[in-house]
């Protein structure tokens, strides 16, 4: 079951307290990071990924807070996991940000770093394949849009007009449910013949 906006409120709110350090990632980050978890080709336990999502061990009120925070955050991780096994469509948690002119416009980029924090849970293994290879292309929109302006492929999503931006943070779906084909249902397995790659090169 989905969180409800008042379960990732009470998430958020943890996160940004002082029980955690202050490099806890927020809900979008999770969503991503729970994301390349799920897909991994290697299984990373639960409390190696919550490591990560509270920037080292949490300071809980109480055992009740403990279970309640625990228990949202294998809620979103289950979640992904069934969607992806079930088939169906995959859909990212992104922010909403509002543009210089006023525009708002879904913010790709925090998922897309906590994506790639996922990955770094097991970079060595996900790295045999990414370079000059399907997986590197299959992650390209992913790689591209990571925070901080520079992706692993070495573009800067800075560089991207919105238009670019847009078309790469729509493929998000479709990348994160051939990535997790790739390493669950047989390497080299991507888009079925006749839909877009997407790497977002047309093939």
């Amino acid at each position: 079951m989905i969180l409800t906006d008042d379960e990732l409120q009470r998430l958020e709110d943890f996160l940004g307290s002082d029980a955690c350090g202050d490099e806890a990632l927020l809900v979008d980050e999770i969503h991503g990071l729970l994301s390349a978890v799920v897909c991994s080709p290697d299984h990373i336990p639960a409390d190696e990924w919550m490591d990560l999502v509270f920037d080292g061990p949490p300071r809980f009120a109480s055992l009740q807070q403990a279970s309640d925070i625990k228990a949202l955050l294998m809620r979103l991780h289950n979640e992904i996991v069934r969607g992806l096994n079930a088939g169906e469509e995959y859909l990212p948690l992104f922010v909403e940000r509002v543009t210089d002119e006023g525009e708002t416009l879904l913010d790709a980029e925090g998922w897309c770093h906590g994506f790639v924090h996922g990955m770094n849970l097991r970079m060595d293994t996900w790295m045999e394949l990414i370079k000059g290879g399907e997986l590197g292309r299959l992650l390209h929109p992913i790689l591209t849009l990571a925070a901080d302006g520079e992706g692993l492929l070495g573009e800067a999503a800075a560089n991207c007009d919105a238009d670019a931006y847009q078309e790469l943070s729509d493929l998000i779906p479709t990348t994160v449910e051939a990535v997790f084909a790739y390493w669950h249902y047989g390497e080299g397995l991507g888009p079925e013949r006749g839909e877009l790659c997407p790497c977002g090169s047309g093939e």
